[in-house]
């Protein structure tokens, strides 16, 4: 099965960078494809991806579309039977990847996979959570 990652892009070269080092340390038993979405970046990000990931499709856009439609751009242009969304942010853990696709290959009523996003210190990032309200943010920070 073949993995799409599109990646939404918006003046971040060096996190970019990481990142896209990431997915290619990180896939290794599965075809694969990257898809930068570029959102008019003022820094150096596109010609970052042009000159150090030739094998990565570049969406050098002229406007900033935002976050949902770089992602639908970059989705339109896939083709890969799994599609993940990436922030640029993101640095992959060696070999994750590989079991999440593993996952979904031996689970077919599966149709959506969410991964917990872990912090450098290993401390598991919050990312989802309901209406702001003193009480659910008391929760959060105390735990």
């Amino acid at each position: 099965m073949k993995l799409s990652i599109v990646i939404v892009n918006w003046n971040t070269e060096q996190l970019l960078r990481e990142c896209l080092e990431s997915i290619e340390e990180s896939l290794t038993r599965f075809p694969y494809e990257v898809i930068v979405v570029d959102n008019h970046s003022k820094d150096q990000s596109a010609a970052t991806v042009r000159s150090n990931f030739p094998d990565v499709l570049l969406l050098a856009e002229t406007q900033n579309h935002g976050y949902a439609k770089g992602n639908n751009l970059g989705i339109a242009a896939s083709s890969g039977e799994y599609i993940l969304t990436l922030n640029s942010d993101t640095v992959i853990w060696p070999g994750s990847l590989n079991e999440c696709i593993e996952l979904m290959d031996e689970r077919p009523e599966i149709g959506s996979l969410a991964i917990r996003l872990v912090e450098k210190d290993g401390k598991t990032q919050h990312s989802v959570r309901g209406f702001p309200t003193l009480q659910n943010l008391f929760g959060e920070v105390t735990g």
